[in-house]
This record gives C-alpha cells, sequence and structure tokens, in this order.
C-alpha cells in the first residue's frame, strides 16, 4: 500500500491534500512502473438492499475519483485498476481510524 484517501459521508470529493499524495504516488509509479490498484470503500452502516447499493455505488465512485487524479498526473489508464469489495464495504484495518470515518475511504496499491 502506497497511500490512502479518506472521503466525507457520502461523498467522493477530494481536497489540494490528497491531488498532493496523488502527485507524489504518480511519481512513484513513474520511478518503478507496475500497476497501480485503487480500492474504494464505504461504511457500513444499516442495512437493506437499498444502503448497500448506495454503499457499493459510493466505494466505485471514490476508487474511480482517485483513479482519474492519477491518469491526470500521468499514470495511463493501462496501469490504473479501479475496483471495490462486494458490497462496498470497509473492512477494519490496523492502521486506519477506528469508526466510520476511517471506513470511507480509497486504499491505493502499487503492484509489480
Amino acid at each position: 500500500m502506497v497511500g490512502v484517501i479518506f472521503f466525507a459521508n457520502g461523498s467522493a470529493k477530494m481536497d489540494a491534500r490528497d491531488a498532493a499524495v496523488l502527485t507524489e504516488i504518480a511519481k512513484l509509479w513513474r520511478q518503478y512502473g507496475g500497476i497501480i490498484r485503487v480500492v474504494g470503500y464505504a461504511s457500513k452502516s444499516g442495512g437493506g438492499q437499498a444502503e448497500s447499493v448506495a454503499n457499493l455505488t459510493i466505494s466505485l465512485d471514490r476508487a474511480q475519483a482517485v483513479g482519474q487524479v492519477l491518469i491526470q498526473d500521468g499514470v495511463p489508464a493501462t496501469a490504473v485498476v479501479m475496483e471495490t469489495r462486494p458490497g462496498g464495504y470497509s473492512t477494519p484495518q490496523p492502521f486506519i481510524p477506528p469508526g466510520e470515518a476511517g471506513e470511507r475511504r480509497a486504499e491505493i496499491y502499487l503492484e509489480y
């Protein structure tokens, strides 16, 4: 993992600090090559099919937003994979802040 971008509730918008992180990741790609995998997540709260669809949609929107910035920073689209996990729900990670705010994120991996 080379980066994590956190999002507001229901949002896939990033700020200038997030863009700076992604610029650095694009520089890493230029140095090492490989594939950048972006995995979007959403918080898991409530339940029901409508919420599952909404979480899947927002998690994919987050992955795509991050991927598009990387492409704008010069990473070829063929080197960026954007995905979400089933249901879009976050899985607990020891390095991620606990709670729903920590679950609303996109993780970025550089794979060789």
